[in-house]
């Protein structure tokens, strides 16, 4: 797992693995759910398309999250520009790449939530999470949207719910200020999933943020 600073200076210690990191500065890696996810937004009522740029993680720049409305797709994993906004969540993603382990970190817990969250692969039907979060951007001058599974299936459940109007009326309701606008949040998302395909997707800990 390569830090943010390694990412955006193109792995300077990562001597060890040439052949790799060779391959992830001339590549471009991108999911049919990142796909499905991009098209659903471009159909949303009142986005402007003719100012939409869509960008690899490998294009982007600390200054693109600074100043402008930016939507980002994948957790740490793959997309380690969410490492920018982790200091003010409470939802953590850990990878032990190692292990074949990964998990999301409940870190200030409240009454009756555990403290992690990991799929159960065990059996025909798992469980998966993913976290969906509104944050400020870096200058607070705009806003940022996470869409974060802990694997492609988390990723997959957490559009389900955040594209289904009467499902993510939750987030919206819970999340509202007193003058009626949407406040910043994030939610944990839990979800049953069936060969990779999310079902009975909830909410099971959502977090108001300043």
């Amino acid at each position: 797992m390569f830090s943010l600073s390694e990412y955006e200076n193109g792995y300077p210690n990562a001597d060890s693995e040439p052949d790799f990191i060779s391959t992830l500065k001339t590549r471009r890696f991108t999911s049919v759910i990142d796909l499905d996810i991009i098209a659903k937004l471009e159909r949303v009522p009142g986005i402007r398309l003719d100012r939409v740029v869509i960008r690899a993680a490998r294009s982007l720049r600390i200054e693109d999250l600074s100043n402008n409305n930016v939507v980002l797709i994948g957790s740490r994993n793959g997309m380690p520009w969410v490492q920018a906004f982790e200091r003010g969540l409470n939802f953590h993603f850990v990878y032990r790449p190692t292990e074949r382990r990964a998990w999301i970190e409940n870190v200030r817990p409240q009454a009756g939530e555990a403290t992690i969250f990991s799929s159960d692969w065990t059996g025909f039907t798992k469980k998966t999470y993913a976290v969906i979060a509104f944050v400020r951007n870096l200058n607070n001058t705009g806003h940022v949207l996470l869409i974060q599974g802990l694997d492609g299936a988390g990723t997959e459940a957490a559009s389900d719910l955040l594209f289904d109007s009467e499902r993510s009326n939750e987030l919206l309701v819970k999340s509202k200020k007193p003058d009626g606008s949407v406040g910043h949040f994030e939610a944990l998302i839990e979800a049953d999933a069936i060969e990779n395909h999310p079902t009975m997707i909830r909410v099971v800990a959502i977090r108001t943020l300043p």
